[in-house]
């Protein structure tokens, strides 16, 4: 497998309010929603505004339709942002090489994992079909045994935001699954594989 950092000249529409207060924005996942080219975010960062300002504040962009943003520790934090309008919608990356995406001024630094060299000039064919400005900015070989897959990590990230690990749970399962489009017994799967792997991550 190959880890392939990809710099586009795009940026998301309501990202510029949140790193207005905050630094360190990254982008953990990011998939598909509503019809044409919306899509739904899960982003990390560090800031000392409350989390509940920050919502409203991204909450207020026309393009957005909901965010929620929660503190994980000091001056750091999560969030869940979905929009109808995504830049990343046309350049025809396909959301499940993506493993994170880091927010810079004016830009987007994407972080893919693909098979091979041939999948890279793949995705490079298509951005210069797209018409946006890239830079391929590091290609390195890794070993994927461990990595949470970008679905993983959504299922991981939306079950913490939405109190699934709390006691009571404020949300039932199949309402979880349903945010996502799948099925309960899938939302419980994805969740199961990306547990094992953060725990086998940890003690070896």
């Amino acid at each position: 497998m190959l880890e392939a950092l990809l710099r586009v000249h795009v940026t998301c529409p309501w990202i510029s309010e949140l790193v207005k207060e905050s630094s360190d924005v990254e982008i953990v996942s990011c998939r598909p929603v509503f019809k044409g080219s919306g899509a739904s975010a899960f982003v990390r960062f560090r800031s000392q505004v409350d989390a509940r300002i920050l919502s409203t504040r991204v909450s207020s962009h026309p393009y957005v339709v909901k965010a929620r943003f929660q503190t994980m520790g000091k001056n750091s934090g999560v969030g869940l942002v979905e929009s109808i309008q995504c830049p990343c919608s046309r350049l025809g990356l396909s959301y499940m090489h993506v493993l994170g995406i880091r927010v810079e001024r004016g830009s987007l630094v994407f972080r893919l994992l693909v098979q091979d060299e041939k999948e890279v000039q793949e995705i490079v064919d298509g951005l210069r079909r797209s018409g946006v400005r890239f830079r391929v900015e590091n290609i390195r070989r890794i070993r994927a045994k461990h990595f949470l897959t970008p679905r993983q990590e959504q299922v991981l990230l939306h079950s913490y935001l939405n109190g699934y690990f709390d006691n009571p749970r404020p949300i039932p399962l199949s309402k979880l699954a349903k945010d996502l489009g799948i099925t309960p017994p899938s939302y419980l799967e994805l969740l199961r594989k990306a547990l094992k792997k953060v725990v086998s991550d940890s003690f070896t």
